[in-house]
């Protein structure tokens, strides 16, 4: 597969990138208490809606801190993530993770880590 053309922020996107595997993984880390005191949803949704728009977006995103292979994916978290936010708010992130909707963010979050992958140099 051929490499898509580079970003302009790579350091922003190594940020949107952890953030969305945060959200992937948010039941076995339980956020802060492994990903350390940025690894709270409220990081995430910062990271990925207010700072980098990579979900609110991901359009906009492309070429300066996304490909565009992964916008699908990513409108797919915002469709799921999004309205969650909205109805939820301001509470603790068990509030969230014990919601049933959480799994499809999981799902979501997941494929579209998976997707950013495939865009990763290799080490």
């Amino acid at each position: 597969m051929e490499r898509p053309e580079a970003i302009r922020y790579p350091e922003r996107r190594s940020e949107v990138v952890a953030a969305v595997r945060m959200l992937a993984s948010a039941r076995e880390s339980r956020f802060a208490l492994a990903n350390g005191p940025r690894g709270d949803l409220d990081y995430c949704v910062h990271i990925l809606f207010d700072d980098t728009y990579a979900i609110s977006d991901p359009l906009m995103a492309v070429g300066v801190i996304l490909f565009e292979n992964e916008v699908a994916s990513l409108e797919v978290l915002r469709d799921v993530l999004g309205p969650l936010i909205d109805e939820l708010g301001d509470v603790e992130d068990e509030t969230y993770l014990a919601d049933p909707r959480w799994s499809k963010v999981e799902a979501a979050a997941n494929s579209a880590a998976t997707q950013m992958r495939t865009n990763m140099p290799p080490l």
